[in-house]
């Protein structure tokens, strides 16, 4: 299995940072642990989610936002030319790009809408 945007170079760097996957239950707990996803300043019922909080190895986030500007860029040139159907995952990024810019879809890979808006 592979994953969009996600190369020789950051799989290397991520096995090198990180000791074991099974620390993570799954894919939200690592984005949040590389510090991709919002700041949660939360009381009560009151909810409110800032910026991505940008904790963890400022390398290895750096990498991931490449590969997913990268991946981003890739799907919304292939719905362009219109030669290759896209995947449900290119797709899914080409129209959060559309909904919220390409600067914000690449930047958080989506886990900051997701989280400020999760039924959409």
């Amino acid at each position: 299995m592979t994953v969009p945007g996600i190369g020789l170079l950051i799989a290397t760097a991520l096995i090198a940072t990180v000791s074991g996957m099974a620390a993570f239950r799954d894919g939200r707990h690592l984005a949040a642990w590389r510090g991709l996803t919002p700041r949660e300043s939360s009381s009560g019922q009151r909810r409110c989610l800032g910026g991505i909080s940008k904790r963890g190895d400022r390398y290895l986030r750096m990498l991931f936002i490449h590969g997913a500007r990268s991946a981003l860029l890739a799907a919304m040139t292939q719905d362009h030319t219109g030669k290759k159907p896209l995947t449900r995952l290119q797709r899914w990024a080409v129209d959060l790009a559309a909904r919220v810019g390409h600067n914000r879809a690449g930047d958080t890979g989506g886990t900051d809408h997701q989280e400020r808006h999760p039924d959409r």
